[in-house]
């Protein structure tokens, strides 16, 4: 996808500093951002890559962007300001319904036609336990699913096994 750094100043909320009509189409880290490239100093450590960067622009809180040597997306936190910008560059691919080849799902398990169930993913069927669900249901809080990945909405399915 590309857009110009004026819709990005629009759509996040950023001050622009340099040229509206100039177009970006991917997100690199300082050190690697060409002309077409949007990258972001939110760590002091990195801040002697800015003077040699070739970004297309640059995500910086206010008081950095002065420093800079290429247009300027000045934002309150650079940081999660690039996470939605990178989100909006490179979305993620449509969901393929269906299981992948590699998958176990258990007979008896509900599964919603538009899941995406990923490559090792292990769905179990119904007669999962409530203590096995909250297990299931911690892990994902803690980032870090219990068996499996499946992409989509996890209200695909309407069992969870443990």
């Amino acid at each position: 996808m590309t857009m110009t750094l004026g819709e990005l100043a629009v759509r996040f909320g950023c001050e622009l500093r340099g040229d509206p009509s100039a177009v970006v189409e991917t997100v690199a880290s300082l050190a690697q951002a060409d002309a077409r490239a949007v990258s972001f100093l939110a760590n002091p450590k990195y801040v002697s890559q800015l003077k040699d960067t070739r970004a297309g622009a640059v995500i910086l809180d206010a008081k950095t962007a002065a420093n800079s040597p290429v247009p300027v997306l000045v934002a309150v936190n650079p940081y999660a300001t690039f996470a939605r910008i990178a989100a909006l560059l490179h979305p993620e691919p449509p969901l393929q319904p269906g299981a992948h080849p590699s998958a176990v799902v258990e007979a008896g398990a509900q599964i919603a036609s538009t899941a995406e169930i990923a490559a090792h993913a292990f769905v179990g069927a119904a007669h999962a336990s409530a203590r096995a669900a909250s297990s299931v249901r911690d892990a994902w809080s803690r980032g870090t699913p219990s068996s499996a990945t499946i992409r989509g909405s996890r209200h695909g399915c309407s069992s969870v096994s443990g």
